[in-house]
């Protein structure tokens, strides 16, 4: 009798571990498929956005986009990581009328705002500063034999980006904030 209480016990928890192994790699398949989609789409939308700026202004554009996202992260799911994103094109649209040099446009849009630098301005680096502030409550509500608790997490950031030129001096400063707030709740009865 001993034998066969054992032998149930040891398949329950190795079922448990395998659950917890089968947990664990569906989640981290999760956050690099959310990666990989992110990583395509600002890539392919940084070029056509080159593509549309070159073609509007008949010109030489160099289009950088910078983008700042909240991914799936298995330790925090409602708060998720900051993963930078980023993508680069150079288009040369331009057909100038002979003798003429063509235009030159240079563009880095950081997350939603497009900022334009003058031909005379070479980016030697970007400083990137966040402030992010987190903030956390636990709602509990007693109906009879229904307990339910409400879990909202609020994150409020300020994104602060510096294009720098080669002498570290700042050529321009972009500020942004951003709020993101997401709610879990559940119930247990009798």
């Amino acid at each position: 009798m001993k034998i066969i209480h054992f032998r149930k016990a040891q398949a329950v928890l190795e079922i448990g571990i395998l659950g917890t192994v089968v947990l664990i790699i569906f989640s981290l398949l999760v956050g690099y498929i959310q990666s990989l989609n992110d990583e395509q789409y600002v890539l392919m939308s940084n070029f056509r956005q080159a593509l549309k700026k070159a073609h509007d202004e008949n010109a030489v554009v160099s289009y950088t986009t910078l983008e700042d996202r909240r991914h799936v992260d298995i330790n925090a799911p409602l708060v998720g990581k900051r993963t930078n994103l980023s993508a680069s094109s150079y288009v040369h649209w331009a057909v100038p009328y002979v003798g003429e040099k063509p235009n030159k446009g240079f563009y880095y849009q950081i997350n939603d705002q497009v900022v334009a630098l003058d031909e005379d301005d070479e980016v030697g680096d970007i400083v990137f500063e966040y402030d992010t502030n987190i903030a956390r409550v636990f709602n509990k509500v007693e109906a009879g034999d229904i307990i339910r608790t409400i879990q909202n997490v609020g994150v409020v950031e300020e994104l602060t980006y510096t294009l720098r030129d080669s002498d570290e001096e700042p050529i321009t400063t972009v500020t942004q904030n951003r709020t993101d707030n997401k709610q879990r709740s559940w119930e247990t009865g009798q």
